[in-house]
């Protein structure tokens, strides 16, 4: 369930700061399986696609984990960065603003 779910982003996670991606992916797609609405873990997932370079799908991930949880701010910035990166400031600039309207919550949930 949730905490299964939320042990395998947590594992995820860690493997994406290590820079293991493969094992990042698979960690953070069974997440994902267990409980597709976990928001964070669809966040760790981008940011391992981001790492290897991929940023249509690490985009791809990011907004499903705004989708899930619209006020998870991990995400939305990585879109601007992601947006500023591809010289497309006015999308950068409207993913601050969700960000400076809403609430925030952390990178783990």
């Amino acid at each position: 369930g949730s905490k299964d779910a939320s042990a395998h982003m947590l594992l995820g996670a860690v493997l994406v700061e290590s820079g293991e991606q493969d094992a990042a992916q698979k960690a953070l797609q069974t997440a994902l399986w267990l409980e597709p609405g976990h928001a964070p873990a669809a966040y760790w997932l981008g940011r391992s696609y981001a790492a290897q370079g991929n940023g249509a799908a690490a985009v791809m991930q990011y907004q499903k984990a705004i989708t899930r949880k619209p006020e998870y701010w991990p995400a939305r910035w990585s879109l601007v960065e992601h947006f500023e990166r591809a010289g497309d400031g006015a999308a950068a600039i409207g993913q601050l603003q969700r960000i400076l309207e809403g609430e925030s919550g952390g990178v783990y949930g």
